[in-house]
């Protein structure tokens, strides 16, 4: 008997025997704390008891913006922007149609510079542009643009971008243009 007591108060013991029973208390400690805070249980159970003469809530969600079709307007302003502001011509067409914080406070003297801040597609001719609704509700849309020009150069290769518009008084406006860049992901090797 007198042996194992030995055994069990030795430093060597001591070493495994202390991470383990720390990493214990740690378990049980988080698991303690997970179940007074009902996390993952379900909510509202009986155990809850309601506060007294808290006035009843109908809390209701934010309505969800109905789909729509997108309108012809948007279209037609998604193209005339690609064909002004993103290939650099006619940049007073864009100025009208492009959103207040797109432009950035710049004026339409500024804007036919040409040093916008929008993500330019230099290509004297593109192929005809595709795009693809993603969002469309009765006042803004988010749409896919694929871009590819006639002749592929290695300065300029086909592109998708993500253009937001947004309607403002009657009118659409494009809000953002970004450009779309999927990661790469790498095949697995067999």
């Amino acid at each position: 008997m007198r042996d194992m007591q030995e055994k069990r108060s030795t430093p060597r013991t001591g070493k495994w025997l202390l991470p383990g029973v720390a990493g214990a208390v740690l378990v049980a400690g988080v698991v303690a704390l997970l179940v007074a805070l009902n996390v993952g249980g379900s909510r509202g159970t009986a155990t809850q008891k309601p506060v007294a003469n808290a006035p009843a809530t109908t809390a209701k969600p934010a309505p969800a913006k109905s789909k729509v079709p997108l309108e012809p307007e948007a279209r037609r302003v998604a193209g005339r922007f690609i064909l002004s502001a993103v290939v650099r011509r006619n940049l007073a067409d864009s100025y009208a149609i492009t959103g207040p914080a797109l432009r950035q406070g710049l004026t339409l003297k500024q804007w036919q510079t040409g040093n916008i801040p929008v993500v330019p597609y230099p290509t004297p001719e593109l192929k005809p542009v595709h795009m693809s609704v993603t969002l469309s509700t009765k006042n803004e849309a988010s749409i896919r643009v694929f871009l590819d020009p006639k002749v592929t150069t290695a300065d300029v290769k086909p592109q998708i971008f993500i253009m937001q518009l947004q309607k403002s008084q009657g009118s659409w406006l494009v809000t953002a243009w970004v450009p779309y860049n999927a990661i790469a992901i790498p095949l697995a090797q067999t």
